[in-house]
């Protein structure tokens, strides 16, 4: 009798190295393996797949320290749109280190893809799925056999890990100079805030995909206001008198023509999120027993240029 073939099983913790930032995550990483194919045709039938284009999506939830470090890095183009917009979003290599191997596995081309969303609430860490792309290195010929990843069967760990700073604060949000209740709004869930890249892939023939251009970034908020009466909301989101918004503007124009932010501040330790040029856009809601009128209501960004440069969309203040 022939013998089985036995399994090797490779599981384990691990981080990422990217841009200088150590990121843990709550439950690991995916890899997602993107091929791109195409597949002559002929009289006789189809012929066998031909490869186009390979790149690799590396997602998780990160664990949820919040640092200056970690906001300036993944909300970069947030924070300074003019000069990351129309510029590579491949900033170096992502490197997956395995803690139980003792090993890194480099992708040598790689770059934030989709950053995480933020909450801001008392109910869970500050970060949704961050997602990196890995793509080949342009520099080097395909052939070459580090031209998507590399190897190292050695681990310098990381000693940056720091339970202290995955905190979970209660919010309220202010809006421009409004005075009350709009200097104080409270949230039944939490405040989240939305960060988006639109990515464009330059493909080569010749090597698959040569480059990753970012061509816009947005970020808007959301939260389910708990201490707002239905007029209320109904003014936050001008939908009649003398500050509605008319068809062909804004929804963050302000008031009388004064783009507002919308500020979110910890109450208890201290970090502040703005979402820039804000304006609420639109709010579900329902008349039912037991449940609360109001639904998530939607903010917008609504971008503005000074002296030729994209000002901010996004800004944030540290504890002091």
């Amino acid at each position: 009798m022939a013998n089985v073939i036995l399994p090797t099983v490779i599981q384990g913790e691990c981080y990422v190295l990217h841009g200088g930032i150590a990121t843990y995550f709550k439950k690991g990483l995916t890899i997602t393996d993107d091929v791109q194919s195409w597949t002559p045709e002929s009289d006789k039938g189809k012929l066998g797949d031909r490869h186009k284009s390979r790149s690799y999506k590396i997602s998780g939830i990160p664990v949820g320290m919040l640092t200056t470090g970690y906001l300036d890095y993944v909300y970069a183009a947030h924070k300074s749109p003019s000069t990351k917009i129309g510029r590579s979003i491949i900033t170096g290599a992502c490197v997956i280190c395995s803690i139980v191997e003792a090993k890194q596995y480099s992708f040598n081309k790689a770059g934030i893809f989709m950053p995480p969303n933020l909450m801001a609430g008392p109910n869970g860490t500050a970060f949704e799925q961050v997602t990196y792309l890995a793509i080949g290195d342009v520099t080097a010929q395909p052939l070459n056999a580090a031209f998507l990843r590399t190897l190292t069967s050695s681990l310098t760990p990381d000693t940056t890990f720091d339970e202290t700073k995955i905190i979970s604060d209660i919010y309220k949000a202010a809006l421009g100079v409004r005075t009350t209740p709009f200097d104080g709004i409270g949230s039944l869930t939490g405040f989240k805030l939305p960060f988006s890249h639109t990515v464009k892939l330059i493909e080569s023939g010749d090597v698959g995909i040569a480059d990753a251009i970012l061509t816009d970034v947005g970020v808007g908020a959301s939260f389910i206001p708990s201490n707002l009466t239905e007029a209320q909301c109904d003014a936050m989101l001008a939908i009649q008198d003398t500050t509605a918004t008319l068809p062909g503007q804004e929804y963050g124009k302000g008031v009388s023509g004064t783009k507002e932010d919308l500020v979110i501040t910890g109450t208890q330790i201290g970090w502040v999120f703005t979402l820039k040029n804000a304006g609420a856009k639109k709010q579900d809601r329902q008349y039912l027993v037991g449940e609360h009128r109001h639904k998530e209501i939607q903010f917008v960004n609504a971008p503005i240029t000074t002296t030729g440069l994209r000002a901010a969309y996004f800004a944030y203040t540290a504890p002091s």
